[in-house]
This record gives structure tokens, C-alpha cells and sequence, in this order.
């Protein structure tokens, strides 16, 4: 039986290629849980956001913790206006 030659032959991964082959890996890995929580937390404040229209709608006061919210929504994430 004639090999394939279209078939990658094993050749094994030096250790330095092994080393970065894995952190690459890791890097990816966090990179993708960053941004699933900073999805997330800006799903919340937008929550949080309508939540502040309807009390504000209400004529309701806002405690300060709510204006440090808003306060460091606007700091933290000022793409989100």
C-alpha cells in the first residue's frame, strides 16, 4: 500500500513549540472569558439603566448609591450612551 501523500506525517512538537502552543492556548481562553463578562456586565447596565428611566420617570429620588453608578458607568464604559 503506497502512502498518502496528502496525509501530515507525525512529527513530533519541540518543546519550546509545545510551551507556546499552550500559552497561545490560555491567552485565547481568557481573552473569550473577557469578553463573556464584559458582555455581561454591560447587559446589566443596561438593566440597571431602564431600571434608573422608570424610578426617574417616577419622580423618585435616587440614593447615592445609584449616582455612583451612573457615575462610573461613564468612567468605565462611556461607549455605551
Amino acid at each position: 500500500m503506497e502512502p498518502n501523500p496528502f496525509e501530515a506525517e507525525k512529527i513530533p512538537e519541540c518543546p519550546n513549540c509545545k510551551k507556546e502552543r499552550k500559552i497561545r492556548d490560555e491567552y485565547d481562553k481568557f481573552i473569550l472569558q473577557s469578553k463573556r463578562d464584559k458582555d455581561s456586565l454591560q447587559q446589566r447596565i443596561m438593566e440597571l439603566e431602564i431600571e434608573l428611566k422608570k424610578y426617574k420617570g417616577e419622580g423618585k429620588e435616587l440614593a447615592p448609591a445609584a449616582e455612583e453608578v451612573i457615575r462610573v458607568k461613564y468612567i468605565y464604559f462611556p461607549s455605551l450612551d
